[in-house]
């Protein structure tokens, strides 16, 4: 017997399920197979130890290995060593049936500053384009945004384009990145600093000096436009060079016990940059906390940490978590938003790299 990918045209349903946990995903055809995702979905209940709630999602269930890639983006990310599920899950007990749970939220930056919630509650959707690394950064500056001019009793309208700021223009002009291809948050905040960030909302919105070019939904494999120091949103009347907002200071926190400085800064200054890792079953990801259960990596992905809590069920069990949104539009995840595991290092969350500035206001 060969060591090769098992193949589609084999009709074996149970190896193309072990297929995806062996790392062998990209074998798998990249339209809809209901039977396949679904049994994948059953196979997630029995390994996530009442943690968190997979389900099917048709959108992500179509992508091979490829396409999942193109859902993340961050660059200079060697894979972590191999690492067994049943370890990462440690001493968590599956809870016995009938068990509620309930979760405590001890920070939330939505509630922290209520006048920049609606700012934040901004799910975005990179695309099929490995821009995560620069939408999370344009998507946490506009937050900061917000919450400073909050901090000076200034109000921020959401409706307002002006008050949100382009992933695109870092996305094709931060300098050392890969557009499409991937990027480096940390080098996103820096030109930010220097450089500064012109206005630009979403794809559907298209608003601002430079909107998000790259439609919701879409599996195109998408190039990365050129740099242009020009507004791409012809019917905006601001110039590029004078719609600029700049950050007054980066910075950023690395390697282990970490957790008490990201907390301290999200408390005083709210959303950060944080990477990680992402595994195969995070796409099939809905509701509760999420710890891996797959082995399959797919990449670094970068996404936007806005508080943390605990969830303690009835039947004895609690888990830490993170609060964080991700970027892959609202119908993933709880409406966009996920909590991870807090205090475990789960997919190097805490130690990867967290990413943070000061806009100028």
């Amino acid at each position: 017997m060969t060591t090769a990918c098992i193949t589609f045209k084999q009709y074996l349903l149970p190896m193309a399920i072990m297929a995806i946990y062996v790392g062998c995903a990209a074998s798998l055809p990249q339209v809809v197979n209901l039977a396949i995702a679904k049994k994948v979905v059953s196979d997630l209940n029995l390994r996530t130890n009442g943690l968190w709630t997979p389900v099917l999602n048709k959108r992500f269930a179509s992508m091979n290995i490829n396409e999942k890639r193109r859902m993340t983006g961050l660059r200079g990310v060697k894979p972590p060593p191999p690492v067994p599920v049943h370890a990462n899950l440690g001493t968590t007990r599956r809870h016995r049936v009938g068990a509620t749970c309930t979760n405590r939220v001890a920070f939330d930056v939505r509630t922290q500053w209520p006048s920049c919630a609606d700012i934040v509650n901004k799910v975005h959707d990179q695309t099929t384009c490995a821009s995560c690394w620069a939408v999370s950064t344009a998507s946490a500056f506009t937050d900061r945004y917000c919450i400073e001019r909050a901090k000076r009793g200034q109000s921020t309208s959401a409706s307002t384009p002006n008050n949100h700021f382009s992933s695109l223009d870092v996305l094709t002009c931060s300098p050392n990145s890969y557009g499409c291809n991937g990027g480096f948050p940390d080098q996103a905040w820096r030109w930010i600093k220097y450089n500064g960030v012109t206005s630009g909302t979403d794809y559907t919105t298209s608003s601002g000096c430079k909107p998000y070019p790259f439609p919701p939904h879409s599996n195109k494999n998408y190039n990365t436009p050129a740099c242009a120091n020009t507004c791409t949103n012809s019917r905006w009347s601001s110039n590029y060079s004078s719609d600029k907002k700049y950050a007054t200071w980066v910075g950023s926190l690395y390697g282990n016990g970490i957790v008490a400085s990201i907390q301290n800064e999200l408390r005083h200054n709210g959303t950060v940059v944080a990477a990680m890792d992402i595994y195969d079953d995070f796409f099939y990801y809905s509701t509760g906390v999420y710890r891996r259960v797959s082995n399959n990596y797919i990449g670094g992905h970068a996404i936007r940490l806005i508080g943390w809590g605990t969830r303690t069920c009835t039947d004895g069990t609690s888990q830490d978590y993170w609060l964080a949104v991700n970027s892959w539009n609202t119908n993933w995840g709880q409406q966009g938003v996920f909590q991870i595991a807090r205090g475990t290092n789960d997919c190097r969350i805490e130690t990867m790299g967290i990413y943070f500035g000061t806009p100028r206001v």
